[in-house]
């Protein structure tokens, strides 16, 4: 990472504003939630008529008519749905970098090793994550958005086909009762396209959500680098730096993460606390799980100039649901906050001593420790040396921070955009 940004004043945000907001910046996840029950609700009872009103032979089990095409249509459904985002992903030029189902964890961000995992905390959760090829910024990625609308639209088809088909037959016999099954299990699996296609805000951004906030060439250009680094952090890699005039948009807003880190290893601090403000500015294009990222860096930095009740005051200032996600580290760059958590707020040796066995874990899935990884490792040493300085709490002797392996000092950074050439900002970097 290298130094590739400029404080605009007509874009620096005001101390206590917030950034105005609209529909699509509010999470609607429970009032819809009603609204996908209601659907569900209203296919089961359409099924139960058909049921009663003798279109299927006798002796069919009304069980396992109602959890056949329930059960077979919602995970068939989200499986071709999704492969119908695969294909087209690949088309525009992109690929899976990650992938979760029933609790089995694909991490596909190394193109040479695929690393398989199961967590059983995350065996209700499905996702699956892009990331443009050879980190290409310039890909459009909206062909991956109507992957899953074309495929659904072929299944709708297929069904409809084939119930008309079959389901008027005379005698009453198999392909009726196959039409009737195969007709609910599409409307039962209708659920995951009807989620994907609803344009509100809710829990993750859907992908009709994504078509409209990745309009813009631009917005596009934030997407592909905030999926980069997606991949990147879970390769263990560095992140790719880009700037912008203003990040008042959902993916320009997800960059400026990677810029504060990179101001927070080169030291510049003053630039770290403006870029903080800058995340809290544009708070409202952060989903929930990612809400914790600007909080719980102003802690970090609140410790890193020694101001201890300042940083336990700005802690217990999050929200209960924040800290919650802070503990667990889901980030690299997460570890030397919690470290010091874990010591002067929670006074938790054991937790500590899982959080560094977690951090041992990750690093030695990277297949190389990168300049990232490298100044992380750095930042968590000094933090433990700090921890250790915590009279509550008996440290035992061999309590480190484990490191291996040389330290790459590849970094990437993008010109800001429409302002510098990357050439620029190399020369800038040699006079650093």
């Amino acid at each position: 990472m290298a130094e590739n940004q400029e404080t605009n004043p007509q874009t620096k945000p005001k101390e206590g504003v917030l950034a105005k907001t609209s529909l699509l910046d509010h999470n609607a996840s429970w009032p819809l939630m009603l609204v996908y029950l209601g659907y569900l609700i209203g296919i089961y009872f359409a099924q139960r008529a058909t049921f009663t009103a003798g279109v299927l032979t006798a002796g069919i089990s009304q069980y396992s008519y109602f959890l056949v095409a329930m059960l077979v249509g919602i995970v068939v459904t989200c499986i071709l749905y999704n492969l119908g985002k695969v294909i087209f992903a690949a088309i525009a030029g992109y690929r899976v970098i990650y992938l979760e189902f029933l609790g089995i964890v694909f991490n596909c961000s190394n193109p040479s090793k695929t690393l398989v995992s199961f967590h059983i905390d995350k065996f209700l959760d499905v996702a699956m994550k892009f990331a443009p090829k050879n980190d290409d910024t310039s890909k459009n990625p909206r062909p991956i958005f109507f992957g899953g609308y074309i495929a659904e639209a072929i299944i709708v088809a297929v069904s409809v086909i084939i119930y008309f088909v079959l389901g008027f037959q005379k005698p009453i016999g198999t392909s009726t009762n196959a039409a009737y099954y195969l007709l609910f299990a599409m409307l039962y699996g209708f659920i995951t396209p009807l989620y994907e296609l609803l344009p509100f805000r809710q829990d993750y951004p859907t992908d009709m959500f994504n078509l409209l906030v990745t309009s813009k060439k631009e917005d596009q250009e934030a997407f592909n680098v905030f999926s980069i680094n997606r991949r990147r952090e879970l390769a263990g890699e560095d992140y790719l730096v880009k700037t912008y005039e203003d990040y008042d948009s959902f993916y320009k807003a997800h960059v400026i993460y990677a810029v504060y880190l990179d101001d927070l290893y080169a030291s510049r601090l003053q630039k770290a606390f403006e870029d903080l403000s800058q995340m809290k500015y544009y708070g409202k294009y952060f989903i929930e799980e990612e809400n914790y990222l600007a909080d719980s860096e102003m802690v970090y930095l609140k410790y890193l100039i020694d101001d201890a009740e300042g940083a336990s005051k700005a802690f217990f200032q999050m929200k209960s649901d924040d800290r919650k996600v802070l503990v667990k580290a889901p980030l690299f760059s997460n570890y030397r906050t919690v470290i010091l958590v874990d010591s002067y707020i929670r006074n938790d040796l054991e937790s500590l001593k899982n959080l560094l066995a977690s951090m041992k874990k990750n690093e030695e899935s990277y297949a190389t420790l990168s300049h990232r990884v490298s100044k992380e490792i750095e930042l968590s040493k000094t933090a433990l040396e700090k921890a250790k300085k915590n009279p509550n709490i008996t440290f035992p002797s061999e309590l480190s921070i484990p490191e291996k392996g040389a330290v790459s000092e590849t970094k990437e950074v993008l010109p800001k955009a429409g302002k510098k050439s990357v050439e620029e900002n190399k020369d800038e970097d040699e006079e650093e």
